[in-house]
């Protein structure tokens, strides 16, 4: 799967999960880098009303998936 935007690569990622752990709840979700959370952005450039945040990356029992932006 390919994806232009940090949007977009988000949304991908999280299909991923959702598709290999259907309605499984994380054993814990870790922060991510605050470069891969969509939410820090408008237009492409880094939001300056509020302070940026790290992405959430949820951790499931077996999970071999690796998750890029």
């Amino acid at each position: 799967m390919v994806a232009a935007t940090r949007a977009g690569v988000a949304q991908v990622n999280r299909l991923a999960l959702e598709a290999l752990h259907p309605r499984a709840q994380p054993l814990a979700v870790l922060p991510g880098a605050i470069e891969e959370n969509p939410d820090n952005y408008y237009n492409g450039k880094l939001r300056e009303d509020r302070r940026p945040q790290p992405s959430e990356v949820p951790i499931h029992r077996g999970m071999k998936i690796y998750l890029t932006t």
